[in-house]
């Protein structure tokens, strides 16, 4: 399998995971505020409200992935080892929102 096939299946399995995490956080909000939130509202939620902010590494990190693997000019293609790596200190890291 080459770089680019094995960075497309790392993202559709952190996207996977991404979708499961944020089903999650999104069932405790709802919890939380006592009501049921609407596609547009988690939008909203995912992207501005501090109880998603541990989750908003992952998400750029899947767009890092995407952009790299889409990329047309070779010459501002990420280095696929940075990205690996980049995935594996998301995960390790013990101090960050995400741990």
């Amino acid at each position: 399998m080459n770089m680019k096939n094995e960075l497309m299946s790392l993202s559709a399995k952190l996207l996977e995971l991404h979708k499961e995490l944020l089903t999650y956080q999104s069932k405790l909000a709802e919890k939380e505020d006592s009501r049921n939130y609407n596609p547009y509202d988690l939008w909203n939620l995912s992207t501005q409200d501090p109880r998603f902010s541990w989750l908003r590494s992952l998400s750029k990190l899947i767009i890092e992935i995407d952009i790299a693997v889409s990329e047309k000019d070779k010459n501002k293609l990420v280095e696929p080892e940075f990205l690996f790596k980049a995935v594996k200190a998301l995960f390790n890291a013990q101090d960050s929102e995400f741990a």
